[in-house]
């Protein structure tokens, strides 16, 4: 059993996720009309058979969520959600360096490790230049 908005989606042939690209579809191609189809061939047996709107509503909105479930679980997904949503900027640099201390004061021992070092000090340099920067922490 999964909640309904988990599993309501336009299905991955027509679904056009940033990042999944399916076997034989060309860059550009988006299938908005075959979306738009489906939604409205299911809005009207809703309505048809006096039925809630709920399933045509769910695939209305279903693109934002498939995009996000999707990328826990498809590396080229992953990349394009973290491109898109999460911008490294002071706010966010300072609740990481605070994420990374709270670990950090909680098991010392991982403090003692390279990783751990390279990510706190690429924090910090991050921090003091005060901008959006890169992801990259091959410092």
């Amino acid at each position: 059993m999964a909640p309904l908005p988990a599993i309501m989606h336009h299905p991955w042939f027509i679904a056009d996720v940033p990042g999944w690209n399916n076997d034989g579809v060309s860059v550009g191609e988006t299938f908005g009309g075959d979306r738009d189809y489906l939604e409205a061939a299911i809005h009207r047996l809703e309505r048809l058979r006096d039925l809630p709107h709920t399933v045509s509503t769910l695939l209305r909105g279903s693109g934002e969520r498939r995009f996000f479930q999707s990328a826990f679980h498809f590396q080229g997904i992953h990349e394009k959600c973290v491109e898109a949503n999460c911008h490294w900027i002071e706010r966010h640099l300072k609740a990481a360096s605070s994420e990374l201390d709270t670990v950090l004061d909680l098991y010392p021992e991982l403090g003692e490790e390279d990783g751990e070092q390279r990510v706190k000090r690429w924090l910090e340099n991050e921090l003091q230049k005060g901008e959006r920067v890169s992801m990259d922490i091959t410092l």
